[in-house]
């Protein structure tokens, strides 16, 4: 019997997940996208394009086919609208986004309807869940405790390919990624629960080393505070999770929110240069000339390194707005896809380093567990964060179609998604290097 599988969204992350669905002799898969280049890119046996002109409201196409699993691969703002449409259809979704409300308060209703929203299958979040979960429980296994995990995950260019003064490239959406920039983090340092509003994350990075791969620079990423239950460690006293970028990254993005270049409110750019709307916060001052008018207004040397990158990106310059009506963060994106798009051949980088810090009631010495997964991909033909972002999902629904009996909302945390999702994933290369050494090592402030 051919099972069918609707694939919403065939854009960069898609196609590993489709590939590895498309080898299933027993599965047809639906692939819908309404750019027809992406889906002519998609050449695979039992891969049938579906082409839409508007995908926000999915649910016509879903009640169509009328799947066995929607995957959902589109931004994290339609995943409500597929959530709705499944249900109706009677149709398992798995997508690789944050369960958030609307979705969570649907957990009832699809447990009744016997089916499995199995969301967060992707890197981070997704892998990140999984890897952790794992290991948390090897390490109760064993009587130890988890005093403190720190979590850490980037998406970089390889050092190969690190050819811009940002250190940094666009693996995944200009607008989430600077939609991310400004949002509030919370972690527990010492039992205790600790907030930074939005945009203040940047103002305290700090530099950790990665085994084998350099420096970077760390900063606090979203709510860590519900992994505390999620991953099983009620005991924790330090709970964090960051992002890594190549040094100098936070230091660029504190100073482009304090120069406005996040604002989003809509308005007239006819006629406008970037230094004009960038003088709107800086004044426009002659006799300093414009890079010290900017330094004075952020308060840094006029020859700070951080300048000479805003000057690189244009934000001093007189060229011309890209767009005639939009924000100053919708000039900034298509700034950054200008400035920042990975070149055919370029390398990507995916790392993901957990550390644990491990104590033991009956009096063994303190460890440190250290779990790290490096993987690189090759722009044009299989990037690094299209693999770990892709494949989990491809993975969570052939647990699903092999008969997972879970449930309802969930993330990737039961043993019976993590353990099968990551013996596939190392199938796939995407393997955990695991290291236990002596003494607490996990970075803390």
């Amino acid at each position: 019997m051919v099972r069918r599988v609707l694939v919403l969204g065939a854009g960069r992350v898609a196609g590993p997940c489709i590939a590895h669905l498309a080898k299933r002799e027993d599965v047809e898969v639906h692939a819908a996208d309404r750019d027809p280049s992406r889906l002519e890119a998609l050449r695979f046996p039992r891969v049938v394009p579906r082409l839409c002109g508007d995908l926000s409201d999915p649910g016509s196409l879903v009640r169509e086919l009328r799947p066995e699993v929607v995957v959902n691969l589109l931004p994290a703002p339609t995943m409500a609208s597929v959530a709705h449409a499944c249900l109706e259809a009677r149709a398992h979704m798995v997508n690789a986004s944050y369960i958030k409300d609307p979705l969570s308060r649907l957990d009832e209703a699809v447990r009744e309807a016997g089916l499995l929203f199995l969301c967060e299958m992707g890197l981070d979040p997704g892998i990140d869940h999984m890897a952790a979960c794992r290991t948390v429980r090897e390490i109760h296994r064993r009587g130890g405790k988890v005093a403190a995990f720190w979590s850490a995950c980037g998406a970089l260019p390889d050092r190969s390919s690190d050819t811009n003064p940002l250190g940094y490239k666009l693996s995944w959406s200009p607008r989430d990624l600077l939609g991310v920039c400004r949002r509030e983090a919370r972690f527990l340092r010492d039992g205790k629960e600790t907030v930074l509003p939005g945009g203040e994350p940047f103002r305290h990075a700090t530099l950790v080393e990665v085994e084998g791969l350099g420096w970077f620079e760390e900063y606090a990423n979203a709510d860590s505070l519900p992994y505390r239950e999620r991953y099983g460690i009620p005991e924790v006293r330090d709970l964090y999770r960051c992002t890594l970028r190549y040094p100098g990254w936070s230091e660029l993005v504190r100073y482009l929110l304090d120069l406005g270049w996040f604002e989003e409110g809509e308005r007239d750019l006819r006629g406008r240069s970037l230094w004009d709307l960038t003088a709107e916060r800086v004044g426009d001052a002659p006799q300093e000339g414009r890079k010290g008018a900017a330094a004075r207004r952020l308060g840094c040397p006029v020859w700070a390194a951080a300048l000479a990158v805003l000057e690189w990106l244009g934000v001093f310059s007189d060229a011309p707005c890209p767009l005639e009506r939009g924000s100053l963060r919708d000039v900034l994106e298509r700034v950054f896809l200008e400035k920042l798009s990975f070149l055919p051949g370029e390398q990507d980088l995916v790392v993901l380093q957990h550390r644990f810090a491990v104590e033991y009631p009956d009096g063994r010495k303190p460890e440190t567990w250290v779990s790290t997964l490096v993987d690189r991909g090759t722009e044009g033909e299989e990037t690094s964060i299209a693999r770990t972002t892709g494949l989990p999902a491809a993975m969570g629904t052939e647990l699903i179609l092999e008969g997972l009996a879970l449930r309802g909302v969930h993330a990737p945390v039961a043993p019976e998604v993590f353990v099968p999702a990551l013996e596939l994933l190392a199938a796939r290369g995407l393997r955990f290097q695991e290291t236990v050494l002596p003494g607490r090592k996990v970075p803390g402030r």
